[in-house]
């Protein structure tokens, strides 16, 4: 905290976002929720740019979204060019990519239960469309024009099923889920609440703490600094009394 309010200038509402930001430096998936509603200057200056685990995570996921594609122009390529010839049928391939996708889309929604979150309408179809579209493919044409030419690769259908299933299931989650997140500030507000009690106190003693020394220094106004003393750490009313502080308009 000393090094951010050492830092020359006015206090302005990227300053606050920041404030915020490194106050959860210590509870990451609360920082990541909130870095996505603040200002791009205040997240690149406080979010950790580099970590194993979330390269290594975004990596599995992305291949979670091509394996299938590709799963599925294997085996149009195998039917329109080859003309469905016994020879180099793909399913022994196309089958493995697949079930790669299966077990990191079914971690996520292992994830999805324990720490329960709001994608957003748009990124749930996106992301079922492209399992399902291709996971349809690869079935159709496995069960159709395949089926002549199995050799014991048929058991990869179940897998292919299994991820068309679950893609499936993760529409109608969203579409019936009355519970858990609804928007992008509920998603802040559980992340939060996840934190341990300790840890959250910890961290609002330490926003705190900043919010009376900038009053001291008289780098806020009183109104500002009473405001933002009031808010809870990131609840929906304090990102508004954050921001409005930020901005003048407290």
């Amino acid at each position: 905290m000393r090094a951010l309010l050492d830092e020359p200038g006015d206090w302005d509402g990227v300053k606050w976002w920041r404030l915020e930001l490194r106050t959860l430096v210590d509870a990451g998936p609360a920082q990541a929720k909130v870095a996505l509603l603040g200002p791009r200057e205040a997240w690149r200056a406080e979010v950790p740019k580099f970590a194993a685990g979330s390269c290594l995570q975004s990596l599995a996921f992305m291949l979670a979204l091509a394996l299938p594609t590709l799963s599925a122009a294997t085996m149009v390529q195998w039917l329109v060019i080859q003309g469905a010839s016994r020879w180099d049928m793909p399913l022994m391939y196309a089958g493995p990519l697949t079930a790669f996708a299966l077990l990191v889309n079914a971690h996520g929604e292992v994830q999805e239960l324990r720490t329960p979150r709001y994608p957003g309408a748009t990124i749930t179809w996106t992301l079922a469309l492209w399992n399902i579209i291709p996971g349809v493919l690869v079935l159709g044409i496995g069960l159709t024009a395949a089926r002549p030419f199995w050799d014991g690769s048929e058991v990869w259908l179940w897998a292919v099923a299994a991820n068309v299933a679950l893609a499936v299931w993760t529409v109608i989650r969203l579409s019936v889920s009355k519970s858990g997140p609804q928007d992008d500030l509920q998603n802040v507000d559980q992340a939060v609440s996840e934190m341990r009690p300790d840890a959250r106190a910890t961290a609002l003693q330490e926003r705190d703490a900043a919010i009376r020394e900038l009053l001291a220094q008289g780098r806020i106004t009183p109104e500002a600094g009473e405001m933002a003393l009031a808010a809870p750490l990131m609840s929906p009313f304090g990102q508004r009394a954050v921001s409005q502080a930020g901005s003048g308009r407290a």
